[in-house]
């Protein structure tokens, strides 16, 4: 049996752009199925499908001896219309103040074969406003999502 050798996080947020696999992430650390919709919503492929943020009260990949956690996923970025990331940002940033209050530590999903191109920039840049570009990187972590688990790919 595997023993955690840290103190785990109460409080996560999953952000990153669309596609990236934040909700399919928040279903296995929550304990369910990648595509168990119960928990979070997932969609096939790329299609985005998280419209608001759901904050969620959940135990560590289902097993109670770790405890709970509220664990928060968000809708992505760049997949936002006419109207930018303005609206996406202003639900992340209520329901954060309204549900959450606080974050131990925000997980910034990026796809495996996604370049750090401008909208990842963009991102980036908006989580520096948001959260202030001295205190951000305090609790940012960043997720390498999508990579593949072939002896070839790891090594």
């Amino acid at each position: 049996m595997i023993q955690l050798m840290c103190t785990l996080p109460k409080d996560l947020v999953l952000m990153g752009p669309s596609g990236t696999g934040k909700s399919t992430l928040a279903n296995v650390l929550s304990g369910c199925l990648p595509n168990d919709d119960s928990c979070f919503v997932t969609c096939p492929g790329v299609y985005s499908c998280t419209q608001e943020t759901s904050v969620n009260v959940v135990t560590y990949l289902g097993d109670d001896s770790y405890g709970a956690a509220t664990l928060t996923d968000t809708p992505g970025f760049g997949d936002s219309g006419v109207d930018g990331d303005g609206p996406i940002i202003t639900n992340i940033i209520e329901a954060l103040k309204h549900n959450l209050g606080d974050a131990d530590i925000i997980l910034l999903c990026i796809d495996y074969g996604q370049r750090f191109g401008p909208d990842l920039q963009n991102m980036v840049t908006e989580l520096e406003s948001l959260f202030g570009r001295s205190q951000v990187w305090d609790h940012v972590a960043i997720e390498v999502t999508k990579w593949p688990f072939t002896e070839t790919a790891i090594l």
